[in-house]
């Protein structure tokens, strides 16, 4: 009977069970042929072609379920190629001599010429002259390192304008051991514009999107597909206990155990693309006739014909995986491999961002974070509350054009805040709408505005100083200078000259105080000993009988340079208004989880609540009015603030408020 017959896909390893369906559709096909005996032997020859029918139907279904496969898998990759050409940066791709051998949409349009025109040119003709030194320089170096470099230089666009780059490369060594370098290239105009201004104010300076995604490696191999059809095929045959097969494929060969050339054989070619890359053979150890068509009949030839037009297609399909992985690597390289970070997630209904699908190396760098930890995530759960622009501006920008660029702060892993920069995308990633966010870290642009507003601000304190202070004080002194011409009195002319002496001190006074404000900023900041900062101080000023005593955490502080001069000013103060019951000067402090607070205390007659609401404005004081004021302004450099906090008739007491990650302790005795 027909239903017990052993069916092929019940033969040999790897059969699955959707070979067998694909016979169960391929029969429905053949459902007007006669019922097929248990055993070739008595069939009919009707009978036999009917069942090699099935054998070519199967065959023909598989092979368009593999064309089917092969045209999705060319979509997905299309996908992820239109990521890398209409990325924010220019990709090219150099052979170890410079040309350029791979250039994205964006490179191409950032140096103004076509693609075709940029494949195969040296990459030097796109370098300024003037530059190209440096260029020679930097690619050598690329070469001899693995590691990524950056530099900036000037290139000139296909019609001979110029503008400023910057070029981040990386050398890679591909399978076959040739070298290319990988290059990102932004073109950094606005950016050095900004670092040309800031660098005429204060002399500091303040710059991929990339984009892909992974398809799964398969979880078999070429050579394990053609290691398993080669079992296959004898069994198909008329005579399989003599039937024996081969597979060819580029040099490499695929057998049957007992495989050999003989008389009786039949091939057939592999073709890949219109072009033989192969052969596969089936073949007898002895002779036999196959009802007068020699030992392989019509429908053999047919099957053999399909076998080898289906094994071209999972060659095809094996290839185009296989480069699909290379050009993934490469994307993941790139990935990887910009400066900035890259957020990947998905749409929640609301419009607000889900999950992370992906993030790159640097995403994972920049919030202290691993890259499994943070597919736990989402970006909100790293946001601290502050925005540039209002969140559902933001959203409702997202929503309408799919684009929107905005800062934020986002918190890392250790509580320490890094103020970024995001361009965010809405894109469509394998049918499903997610956003991708190249997250750029601004701490140095902030830190270049905040010098540039605090350059404004000592700019506008120094003018106030020059041309109002110290214009007055002039103008009085010429005014005694006038009188003293005229008066023939002696006491009078000694009054005349000790008020000018006065003003001149007050001059003096004024003069030195600018000369140490603009020096505030002017350098880096720097660890510096509370300590010894004091032990300085104190060895400059008239200490009298008056004890100081040293904090035992002795903590360091990252400040300006000038820290020294606040002790100096708080101690000279002290010496000043303390009075004669002052006599200790005490210097602790106190940690928590958010600061640290030094605490500066002595046991003088104490400041007045009326004086305290003046204590650090410039002008108040009995002295010049400067020394409390600048010592504020020293602190503000690095977020550092200062409070008078102690009781008249108990000494004055100062608290210092160091924000978290800018102090450090070192211990009484280191």
């Amino acid at each position: 009977m027909a239903a017990k017959k052993k069916k092929p896909q019940d033969k040999g390893a790897g059969a699955s069970g959707s070979t067998r369906s694909l016979r169960d559709k391929a029969e429905k096909e053949l459902t007007r042929s006669p019922k097929r005996s248990p055993t070739l032997k008595g069939q009919t020859a009707e009978e036999l072609t009917s069942e090699l029918r099935v054998h070519q139907i199967e065959f023909e279904t598989q092979a368009e379920e593999l064309r089917r496969a092969h045209l999705a898998l060319e979509e997905s990759r299309d996908k992820y190629l239109d990521l890398y050409e209409f990325a924010p940066l220019g990709y090219l791709t150099l052979n170890d001599r410079t040309r350029v051998t791979e250039a994205n949409l964006t490179g191409a349009t950032i140096l103004g010429v076509e693609r075709h025109n940029l494949i195969g040119a040296q990459f030097r003709k796109f370098v300024a002259e003037k530059d190209v030194e440096q260029w020679v320089l930097y690619f050598t170096n690329v070469l001899n390192h693995g590691e990524k470099q950056i530099c900036t230089l000037n290139l000139t666009r296909g019609d001979g304008s110029v503008f400023p780059a910057r070029l981040e490369a990386v050398r890679l060594t591909g399978s076959d051991g040739a070298i290319t370098v990988r290059i990102a290239i932004s073109d950094i105009t606005d950016i050095r514009l900004a670092e040309e201004t800031l660098k005429e104010r204060l002399k500091e300076l303040n710059c991929f999107y990339g984009i892909s995604a992974l398809l799964e490696l398969p979880g078999i191999s070429l050579d394990e597909i053609l290691k398993r059809t080669v079992l296959l095929l004898p069994p198909a045959w008329q005579f399989p206990n003599i039937a024996e097969a081969c597979i060819i494929l580029e040099g490499q060969t695929f057998q049957t155990a007992h495989f050999r050339e003989t008389s009786w054989m039949l091939a057939r070619e592999i073709m890949v693309n219109d072009n033989p890359v192969g052969r596969v053979v089936v073949c007898y150890l002895e002779e036999r006739q196959g009802r007068n068509e020699g030992p392989f009949i019509r429908e053999e030839r047919h099957l053999l014909n399909a076998i080898a037009e289906r094994l071209g297609h999972i060659i095809e399909r094996k290839r185009a995986e296989v480069a699909l992985i290379e050009r993934e690597e490469k994307f993941r390289d790139i990935f990887n491999t910009i400066n900035d970070g890259i957020h990947i997630h998905e749409i929640e209904p609301d419009g607000k961002p889900g999950k992370f699908i992906e993030v790159n190396e640097v995403a994972c760098r920049m919030l202290h974070y691993t890259h499994d930890e943070l597919l736990e995530h989402g970006p909100l759960d790293f946001v601290t509350g502050y925005h540039n622009r209002p969140v559902n501006e933001i959203f409702g920008e997202l929503a309408s054009t799919g684009h929107a660029i905005f800062e934020t702060e986002h918190l890392r892993k250790d509580g320490t805040i890094v103020p970024v920069e995001i361009n965010s995308r809405v894109v469509s990633i394998q049918g499903k709408r997610m956003i991708v966010a190249v997250v750029r870290d601004i701490t140095e642009r902030k830190r270049a505005e905040n010098a540039l507003a605090l350059a404004s601000r000592k700019l506008s304190v120094m003018s106030s100083i020059t041309r109002h202070d110290i214009l007055n004080q002039i103008t009085a002194l010429r005014m005694y200078i006038e009188l003293a011409k005229e008066e023939t009195d002696t006491e009078k002319l000694a009054k005349f000259s000790s008020t000018e002496e006065k003003i001149v001190d007050a001059l003096e006074r004024q003069i030195n105080f600018t000369r140490e404000y603009q020096d505030i900023g002017a350098t880096a900041p720097e660890w510096q000993n509370v300590n010894a900062s004091i032990q300085k101080a104190v060895a400059g000023l008239p200490m009298r009988a008056v004890r100081v005593e040293f904090d035992p955490a002795n903590p360091e502080v990252y400040a300006d340079p000038l820290f020294l001069k606040v002790f100096y000013n708080l101690v000279d103060n002290a010496l000043i208004f303390g009075g004669e019951q002052m006599k200790t000067i005490r210097v602790s402090s106190q940690e928590s989880d958010a600061s640290l607070t030094i605490l500066f205390e002595d046991n003088g007659v104490g400041i007045s609540a009326e004086d305290k609401k003046r204590l650090f404005t410039r002008g108040f004081g009995k002295n010049t009015g400067l020394g409390l004021f600048l010592s504020r302004e020293i602190l503000a450099i690095t977020g550092i603030t200062i409070t008078e906090t102690g009781e008249q008739g108990k000494g004055a007491r100062f608290e210092i408020t160091v924000p978290k990650g800018m102090w450090r302790m070192k211990g009484a005795n280191e």
